[in-house]
């Protein structure tokens, strides 16, 4: 089966979910129901919410079919994703967490693993819905990188601010925006 005959499905946040599809269907990719679904993407905004998600007795470790991929966007942590990683396997699925980035925080459309069989295989439909996207390593590694750029982007933002501030309180006629800041950390 080519990466394009893949069928695809979502569960979870339904404006992540409209997004992701979206961009997926418009890559060729067919949708279709969790049950049936070759893969099946995953997105929330909390642990708790997709802890029921995935474990609950109508979750999707148990409602998606055998041998399915499941590639979860959540920012969750990284002992989720290891847990997700080993429980997946002992019930015949593949996980691959691939947490969406935000590359720019004031972008309202903010789309924008494993480098083994899995990965390669939901790659393109990653790259379908993603501007860029990296082989991390093993389980959690994504979350990893996660946080440690949230932080320095978060870090970068807090100090712009600071900076106008300052120089707002100095009566400076030095220009400094926070949209140029963000510019450059592009």
């Amino acid at each position: 089966m080519g990466t394009q005959d893949l069928t695809f499905a979502f569960a979870g946040d339904e404006r992540v979910g409209a997004g992701v599809s979206g961009l997926l269907e418009a890559a060729g990719y067919p949708a279709t129901d969790i049950s049936n679904a070759d893969v099946v993407f995953t997105y929330c905004t909390n642990t708790s919410a997709l802890e029921d998600l995935y474990y609950d007795t109508e979750g999707l470790l148990r409602g998606s079919r055998e041998g399915a991929i499941l590639v979860d966007l959540s920012p969750s942590t990284v002992s989720f994703a290891c847990e997700l990683d080993a429980v997946a396997c002992v019930n015949g699925h593949a996980a691959i967490d691939a947490p969406l980035v935000v590359s720019d925080m004031v972008c309202e459309e903010a789309f924008v693993s494993r480098e083994d069989a899995d990965y390669k295989t939901v790659k393109p439909l990653l790259d379908a819905i993603a501007h860029r996207v990296m082989w991390m390593g093993h389980a959690g590694a994504g979350q990893k990188a996660k946080v440690a750029l949230t932080l320095q982007r978060c870090a970068t933002l807090v100090g712009a601010v600071e900076a106008q501030v300052a120089l707002a309180n100095v009566g400076s006629d030095v220009n400094v925006m926070v949209e140029d800041v963000i510019d450059f950390m592009h």
